[in-house]
């Protein structure tokens, strides 16, 4: 299960677990449109001095030194309710997803696809948060916005700067102060450097740990260039072996020519380890050192990312430790 982007490879269509558009079989949610028809809607070093340990939290004088116009938010996109929840904005959230998470009072209103009409016409929005797919925004959200007056923040999330944009978007309509923008900024400031540095060091003088992050292991999704999780592990210290870019579906020839000598899995909750044993039943060249990622966050690019960059490292980081420890006398 990739992160809430919406960015596919193709063919790869979307995988199981909660926050992903619905599957064949579960219930969608309808929004009617002129009658019945449906709306389709560095580093580590810096990574310790940003206090990564914490949320991002709003202070008293941060949030009530800047007066909203924005009252009723609705969000179909578990990943800015998340952004919501850690700036202290939850209060203002009427409207959400099935998946978002901290808001379990606002009425589920839609999904990713989009918003079931009568139902945010009930919510009344004065602002409306939507993650656009690849193809881009959904004129008929643009239609519906026109006919209810909202405000609209639509924002692909494929990294930290996306994230960013949208705490500015906030900051821009009143929702949080701009002292607290500009906090969130100054703390992923460290994961832009570490992209910037990627994409101009070679290969002999990278000191990053190679790996493989897999999302799911039935099929086997690889975590590709130039998406969320691309960038968390770059800023951890690794180096995606993956060359394509995007969420990949793969072969097992495909993940088996990588030959990483780590491979971390990506876990929202714990499970029985069947998954585990799926990836060491693989026929290695050289069998890799795993590692799970055991974490919910890891699966919305949100304003938790740098805590999800702080566990990926402690990974990495034991992981050479153990394998500088076989080596030694």
């Amino acid at each position: 299960m990739p992160p809430l982007t919406r960015t596919f490879a193709k063919g790869l269509g979307p995988p199981d677990g909660s926050g992903w558009p619905v599957r064949a079989g579960r219930r969608r949610l309808r929004v009617r449109r002129r009658g019945s028809r449906w709306l389709n809607l560095s580093l580590w070093i810096g990574l310790l001095a940003t206090g990564c340990e914490q949320q991002v939290g709003p202070t008293d004088a941060a949030t009530a030194s800047t007066p909203s116009r924005i009252e009723r938010i609705v969000s179909l996109s578990p990943a800015m309710t998340t952004m919501l929840v850690d700036l202290g904005r939850q209060d203002l959230v009427v409207g959400r997803t099935p998946w978002c998470r901290g808001v379990d009072n606002a009425t589920v209103v839609g999904t990713l696809e989009g918003p079931d009409a009568e139902l945010l016409l009930v919510a009344k929005p004065d602002l409306v948060l939507v993650q656009p797919p690849a193809s881009g925004l959904d004129p008929s959200i643009l239609e519906l916005q026109r006919r209810v007056g909202f405000e609209l923040i639509a924002q692909r999330l494929d990294g930290v700067d996306d994230i960013t944009e949208v705490v500015q978007s906030l900051a821009d309509r009143g929702v949080v102060s701009a002292s607290m923008a500009q906090a969130w900024g100054d703390r992923t400031d460290f994961i832009r450097t570490a992209v910037n540095a990627a994409k101009e060091s070679s290969r002999a003088d990278d000191p990053s740990i190679d790996l493989v992050m897999l999302y799911s292991v039935d099929p086997f999704g690889l975590v590709g260039r130039g998406t969320y999780l691309d960038e968390v592990m770059i800023a951890a210290g690794g180096r995606n072996l993956v060359r394509r870019p995007g969420w990949i579906e793969a072969g097992v020839e495909e993940l088996i020519s990588l030959e990483p000598p780590v491979v971390v899995l990506v876990l929202a909750k714990p499970d029985d380890g069947r998954r585990l044993a799926t990836l060491r039943s693989l026929p290695w060249k050289t069998m890799p050192r795993f590692e799970v990622l055991l974490s919910p966050d890891a699966f919305e690019p949100s304003t938790r990312i740098y805590q999800v960059v702080a566990n990926l490292r402690a990974l990495l980081d034991d992981s050479t430790q153990d394998a500088a420890s076989e080596v030694d006398p």
